[in-house]
């Protein structure tokens, strides 16, 4: 779409490699689960593990 194409190499007859793909594409970029709204109206995201910047 607007000159955008991508091509992951995959066969129909790769089925279950095609099946891999489409979950991995079409699986939401945020998880649902730890999203939350704060008392404030604010949209909360709790991190899955803790970081250098950010330990939990």
């Amino acid at each position: 779409m607007a000159g955008f194409s991508l091509h992951a190499g995959i066969f129909a007859a790769q089925s279950d490699k095609l099946e891999r793909s489409c979950r991995y594409i079409a699986r939401p970029a945020v998880g649902e689960k730890r999203l939350s709204l704060t008392s404030t109206c604010n949209v909360r995201n709790e991190l899955k593990r803790g970081s250098r910047d950010f330990p939990l």
